[in-house]
């Protein structure tokens, strides 16, 4: 008796959608949250690069300060920071450098800010090898620095 040819690829569109979505649409996902995630971390950076210049230096580098506690703190629960999948809470370092000096003997004063941010992928992926962003946590470290708006904030 002769096999029926109607309803055999059905069969097998099960299997092969299984191993499309295993191996081409998670891992796409993944790739997808990976830019997002590092422009989220971008976000944060610049908004406390931009508090820093206009603050004074005591207020910048003080660890409950609004660069350092308050703008990550708001940025965790609003907006596209609580999409980010935090494994612990953003680090800030802040430091000061000096630049060049005009005819009147002002030196200008550039205020450096490193954040740090250590996310979870979007989907773990089962693969064998380890994966920062697809299989295990992955760290994005942004540096930026901009001139302070008030050299004298340097020395308050």
């Amino acid at each position: 008796m002769p096999r029926n040819a109607t309803g055999s690829v059905i069969a097998e569109t099960g299997p092969a959608f299984f191993i499309l979505f295993l191996l081409l649409v998670f891992p796409l996902l993944d790739l997808i949250a990976m830019p997002m995630t590092y422009c989220s971390c971008a976000t944060l950076n610049d908004l406390q690069l931009r508090e820093a210049a206009n603050l004074p230096r005591s207020q910048t580098l003080d660890a409950s300060g609004p660069v350092r506690k308050d703008i990550p703190a708001a940025w965790k629960t609003a907006g596209i920071g609580q999409f980010v999948g935090l494994t612990e809470d953003p680090k800030t370092d802040v430091s000061y450098k000096d630049g060049q000096s005009d005819t009147n003997g002002i030196q200008d004063k550039f205020v450096i800010v490193t954040t740090t941010v250590s996310t979870r992928p979007l989907l773990t992926m089962p693969f064998f090898l380890p994966v920062p962003g697809m299989t295990m946590p992955m760290t994005v470290t942004i540096t930026t620095r901009r001139l302070l708006e008030n050299p004298a904030n340097f020395s308050s």
